[in-house]
C-alpha cells in the first residue's frame, strides 16, 4: 500500500473522527446558547419591573436574583464544556494538518496537500454553519431608579415620601445568538427573501458545491472540461470572502439594530464565525493549489 492510499484512508478516518468531535462541539454550543437564553428570559426587564417581589425590600430572598445565580452556574458549566470540546476539535484538526504538511514536505505532491486542505475545510464549514457566530445582548446591570416620589393618603392624611430602588443584578432588554443556518431560517420566517436567499447561496450552496467539485477535480485523472466547472474551481477563489462579507454585514445590522440609548450593549464573535472564516481561507488556498496543478 503506497503513501497515497494510506493518506486517503487516514483522511476518511479523520473526517469521521473530526465530524463526531464537531457534532459534539456544535451540540454543546447549542446547549450553552439555550442556557443563556433562559438566563436572559428569567431576567427580562418587564418581568422584574412589575414583579411584587422586587418591591418587597427583601433583596436577600429575591427569587429573580436566586434563580439567576443558579442559572449562572449552569452557564459557566456549559461554557467550560464548550471550551473543552473546542480544544479537542482543534487538536484533531492541527494533528491532521501537521501530518498533511509532513507528507507534502516529503513527497511534494500537490494533490495530497489540496485534498488535506479540503478535508479540513469541510469540517470548518460544518462547524461554521451550525454553531453560533455572534452573541448580541442589551441589558442594564444594577439598575438604580434613584428616589421615586410617592404620594398617597392614609386614614385621610396625605403622605408624601420618596422610595429609593435599585434592581440587583442584570435586567435584559434583548438577547440573541444565531448560527448561519438559524439566521437563514429566521429570515425565511420573516419573509425577508432577498437577504435570506443571498446568505443561503453565498454561505451554504456555493461553498458545498465548490467542495464537491474540488473533490471531483482531485480524483479525476483528466481535468474537468466544463467551462463553468473550471471557472468555479479555478477562478472563483477570489470571490470566496464574499461569504464572510454577506454574513458580517447582516450580523452587524443586527448588532446596531439592537442598540438603545442608556442601555449597555454587548456583542461577541463566537467560534462559528472563526470556523467559517477558516473555511474561506482554506477554500482560497485549495483553489490556488488546483490552479497551479492545472498549469503545471
Amino acid at each position: 500500500m503506497n503513501f497515497k492510499s494510506i493518506f486517503f484512508y487516514l483522511s476518511i478516518t479523520f473526517l469521521i473522527v473530526a465530524g463526531v468531535a464537531a457534532t459534539l462541539f456544535i451540540q454543546e454550543t447549542i446547549d450553552y446558547k439555550a442556557a443563556k437564553e433562559r438566563y436572559a428570559e428569567s431576567l427580562f426587564f418587564k418581568d422584574r419591573l412589575f414583579a411584587p417581589e422586587e418591591w418587597s425590600g427583601e433583596q436577600a430572598a429575591n427569587p429573580f436574583v436566586l434563580k439567576a445565580q443558579e442559572q449562572q452556574r449552569g452557564i459557566d458549566k456549559h461554557r467550560s464544556a464548550v471550551q473543552q470540546k473546542l480544544l479537542i476539535l482543534l487538536g484533531i484538526l492541527l494533528a491532521y494538518i501537521a501530518y498533511t504538511l509532513f507528507l507534502y514536505a516529503r513527497n511534494k505532491n500537490a494533490k495530497v496537500l489540496s485534498f488535506g486542505m479540503i478535508c479540513v475545510a469541510m469540517i470548518c464549514l460544518y462547524a461554521g454553519l451550525f454553531s453560533p457566530m455572534l452573541e448580541i445582548a442589551a441589558y442594564e446591570r444594577n439598575l438604580d431608579l434613584g428616589n421615586i416620589p410617592i404620594k398617597t393618603k392614609v386614614l385621610g392624611m396625605e403622605v408624601d415620601f420618596q422610595l429609593k430602588k435599585q434592581f440587583k443584578g442584570d435586567l435584559y432588554f434583548f438577547y440573541q445568538s444565531k448560527s448561519i443556518v438559524e439566521l437563514i431560517q429566521l429570515l425565511f420566517q420573516q419573509r425577508n427573501w432577498v437577504v435570506g436567499v443571498s446568505i443561503l447561496m453565498f454561505s451554504v450552496l456555493f461553498p458545498v458545491s465548490k467542495v464537491l467539485l474540488s473533490l471531483v477535480r482531485i480524483f479525476r485523472s483528466r481535468p474537468l472540461e466544463s467551462k463553468w466547472s473550471k471557472f468555479w474551481l479555478l477562478k472563483s477563489g477570489k470571490w470566496s470572502m464574499a461569504d464572510v462579507f454577506v454574513v458580517a454585514v447582516f450580523l452587524s445590522y443586527l448588532a446596531f439594530n439592537s442598540m438603545q440609548i442608556g442601555v449597555q450593549t454587548e456583542s461577541k464573535a463566537l467560534p462559528g464565525l472563526y470556523f467559517f472564516l477558516a473555511y474561506c481561507i482554506l477554500s482560497i488556498g485549495s483553489s490556488g493549489l488546483i490552479t497551479s496543478e492545472e498549469h503545471s
